[in-house]
């Protein structure tokens, strides 16, 4: 007998027998856990990408309604722009009845959007925003250049590919095996991967080297299942002794020993983790290194990184402004240059043929007396 739970599968039947069944180990998925998104992106969170695209097709298409409303409007643009932006109107606006609606719709749009904007914009500064997880097994197989197991997983990729489910075999097509689950979960901090093994067990292996400072999960579990089996202890054929065991183990199962070992054992690794770390924070503290404190919970506090999106714009609103100012001066300086310049001569006049400037002027003789 070997003190070892192994998964029932149909490829071990034919090597050896198993006790009675008393675990169900859920064959599960462990992948790295999103970084927080980019900062610069607070600008664009508050409002869903749909809503952003729809704006801005109506910011482009609202002067061009301005302009075929009134066609000597020439501050369209510019209306949009400032009642989008909450600024006053420039100048008086025209009598025409429909584009004053046009006008006050736009107004009433401008209002509700800008307050939503600013409703949601907090929230979105200060809350941290993760990018969507990899939970179910369509996404895994899109997601993963490859999936990883220990050496005992050799049986379990001989299976997925003698499986009838399309999702097993495409699973068992990317499953590699590595020497150690370290290793394999080492490669999906890294890599675009993910390691396989029974949920209980990469739960203890996460917990007891890969949590954070602050006590998180640096690799999380997907929710949906590769592939539920009950498991037992693998025992020879014909074993005399597998009707002794099948008894103690059952008293096991029925005293709730098996979920409070588990239970002791995932409490130990998360005290042991938090051992490591606070000695950690001593060594670093006696060097006089810059300690990593673990972050508080709640709201964090507003920040040069929350709001460097701002910065961002602000900076290019700059640059724009500073170009427009130079391309106003350069046609400025060209518009002076040419009404200064002196007028060209007017070009030669064409002579009609009977213009008398084609015959010499020859004074008349003065009349005769007459006698």
């Amino acid at each position: 007998m070997i003190p070892m739970v192994y998964v029932i599968l149909e490829s071990r039947l034919p090597l050896y027998d198993f006790t009675c069944p008393f675990d169900r180990i859920r064959i599960s998925f462990s992948l790295a856990t999103p970084s927080l998104a980019p900062g610069w992106l607070s600008l664009y969170l508050p409002l869903s990408g749909t809503v952003w695209l729809l704006t801005f097709l109506t910011i482009c298409l609202l002067p061009v309604v301005f302009k075929m409303l009134l066609q000597e409007e020439g501050r369209a643009v510019d209306r949009t722009l400032r009642m989008l932006l909450g600024q006053d109107l420039p100048g008086r606006l025209p009598a025409a009845p429909s584009y004053r609606i046009l006008v006050a719709a736009w107004m009433v749009f401008s209002l509700v959007f800008g307050t939503a904007y600013r409703g949601n914009l907090t929230a979105a500064l200060t809350l941290p925003t993760y990018p969507r997880r990899i939970e179910t097994l369509s996404d895994l197989v899109a997601y993963v250049d490859r999936l990883t197991m220990p050496p005992y997983g050799a049986d379990h990729r001989a299976s997925y590919l003698a499986s009838d489910s399309p999702m097993l075999r495409a699973i068992g097509q990317l499953m590699q095996v590595v020497h150690t689950t370290d290793e394999g979960l080492t490669g999906a901090l890294r890599n675009r991967e993910a390691h396989v093994d029974g949920r209980r067990y990469l739960e203890q292996a996460i917990t007891h080297g890969f949590l954070s400072e602050g006590g998180k999960e640096r690799l999380y579990l997907g929710k949906e299942i590769i592939f539920p089996s009950p498991a037992a202890f693998p025992v020879p054929h014909d074993a005399p002794y597998k009707t002794h065991f099948n008894h103690v183990i059952w008293m096991c199962v029925e005293a709730g020993l098996l979920d409070k070992w588990y239970q002791d054992t995932l409490t130990e690794a998360k005290k042991e983790s938090r051992r490591k770390w606070r000695e950690k924070r001593r060594e670093e503290e006696a060097e006089g290194r810059e300690i990593k404190g673990e972050k508080e919970s709640g709201p964090a506090p507003l920040t040069h990184t929350h709001l460097q999106g701002f910065f961002l714009l602000f900076s290019l609103g700059l640059v724009l402004a500073v170009v427009s100012f130079l391309l106003e001066i350069l046609h400025s300086y060209l518009h002076k240059r040419t009404s200064l310049s002196p007028p060209p001569p007017p070009p030669p006049a064409s002579l009609h043929p009977f213009s008398p400037l084609h015959f010499p002027f020859v004074p008349c003789p003065p009349p005769s007396k007459s006698i």
